[in-house]
């Protein structure tokens, strides 16, 4: 123990005085349950004792809640409140992709989602699918159950490799293997979306859009870790992401390459 303590200490010292920062990433369950809710994630920042918090927000949604009171219950806004009431130097800030929700009705993902769930479903149920679909989603479906569960479990279970793994292989089937299905079905070519930009397309074209955006938000999302980071040299960040998104910001983080320490959270 005293050996790991030592370490510890070394590893922020050596960032302080070389400028580095360190970002800690912790997967989180935005809603409150019986054994994770806002008190235990206060805890946690209060024993990591953060310089700076970015949390899963854009703009909009952080000012809203950060300077104009929005009542909020998610975990994430309720601790990092009580923290910076504790801690008033701290700085906090929205590292979410800019927009979010307009961007998915402007590309007609908001719309065509339920539509979307429902036809696979339907397709499902009925065994209108290829064997090798049909087995496609049976996986997707049961990956989703199964991470589903951990949004009523305690913060180490859903901050750990094999959660990572789990989330990566879901992940993996949604994006990947559901897209290559999405795209062999004539059924999704044959009903149609309107986006907030009037453009009429279809459901197979926004399940593709769906699926491009899960990559370009979660690299903008690195990218704003990472300016983060470096305008803000030897400084301590915690980075506040849903549980689904943990493996792939790490992922990115560790590949940019710079002298930027990056950890994830493990109790």
């Amino acid at each position: 123990m005293k050996y790991l303590i030592v370490c510890l200490w070394l590893v922020g010292y050596t960032c302080a005085v070389h400028g580095q920062s360190k970002v800690t990433i912790i997967g989180n369950v935005h809603h409150p349950s019986a054994v994770y809710n806002a008190d235990t994630l206060y805890f946690i920042l209060d024993r990591l004792k953060p310089d700076i918090i970015l949390l899963e927000l854009d703009s909009v949604a952080f000012t809203k809640i950060f300077t104009q009171q929005h009542p909020t219950r998610e975990n994430e806004p309720v601790a990092v409140l009580r923290y910076i009431s504790q801690y008033p130097g701290v700085i906090t800030a929205p590292f979410e992709f800019e927009g979010r929700d307009n961007y998915r009705k402007e590309k007609g993902i908001r719309q065509a989602s339920g539509r979307i769930d429902k036809l696979l479903d339907s397709l499902y149920k009925k065994k209108l699918l290829l064997k090798k679909q049909q087995h496609i989603i049976s996986k997707y479906y049961e990956l989703t159950d199964t991470l589903n569960t951990y949004t009523v479990k305690t913060v180490t279970e859903f901050n750990n490799s094999r959660t990572d793994s789990l989330c990566r292989i879901r992940q993996y089937y949604q994006h990947v293997a559901v897209r290559k299905l999405v795209n062999q079905r004539k059924e999704f070519a044959q009903q149609f979306v309107m986006t907030s930009l009037h453009e009429r397309v279809s459901l197979r074209e926004a399940y593709n859009r769906l699926c491009d955006f899960w990559d370009l938000r979660n690299q903008t999302m690195t990218k704003n870790i990472l300016k983060t980071a470096l305008q803000y040299p030897g400084k301590k960040i915690v980075v506040l992401t849903g549980f689904f998104h943990r493996y792939y910001l790490l992922q990115e983080m560790k590949a940019a390459k710079t002298n930027i320490v990056v950890e994830a959270f493990r109790k």
